[in-house]
């Protein structure tokens, strides 16, 4: 798989979507075909970050991302500390696009499923959400990255009560 480079310009439009309908990304690849489990599964043993990131923003890619052991290897990459965008990429987990790149595939990965929405609970990944919006940065993706946060959160606590209580006391 080729790798590719994920837009800075995702809305809470494009992950999210009114009830009853399926969130679409607008990063979603209309030529590629479904993932499964087992191209996941490789990814990850490969450490192919990026095409891991850009398969989780594809709505048809839920179950495998997650089956493939996929849905780890994103929250890991949430910084265990809120971005500061004065330090160059790579500390504390990279820059501020990375991180909006990051919180977008665990909001879309998180949208109308239950089962996925309890895998990112049990990576660690409420309180990393969390963490992003006590000090968003000072760089012009600021603003994205607590609205994908919000969003994410927002998914993750949708028709989950423990995930409802893991926000509340991740603060």
């Amino acid at each position: 798989m080729a790798s590719r480079r994920v837009s800075r310009s995702t809305t809470r439009e494009d992950l999210g979507a009114p009830p009853g309908e399926q969130p679409a990304c607008a990063h979603a690849s209309t030529e590629r075909a479904s993932a499964s489990a087992a191209d996941v599964s490789a990814l990850v043993e490969a450490g192919a970050i990026e095409e891991l990131l850009g398969l989780a923003l594809d709505q048809r890619n839920k179950q495998a991302v997650r089956e493939g052991g996929g849905i780890l290897p994103i929250v890991r990459l949430l910084p265990g500390e809120p971005v500061d965008a004065e330090l160059p990429p790579g500390e504390t987990g990279g820059t501020q696009h990375q991180a909006v790149t990051v919180v977008s595939a665990l909001w879309s990965l998180a949208a109308q499923s239950a089962a996925n929405q309890d895998a990112i609970r049990e990576a660690g990944g409420v309180p990393l959400l969390v963490r992003q919006l006590s000090r968003p940065g000072s760089s012009a993706d600021a603003p994205d990255l607590a609205g994908h946060v919000a969003g994410a959160l927002w998914s993750l606590a949708s028709n989950n009560t423990s995930n409802q209580h893991a926000v509340r006391e991740a603060g």
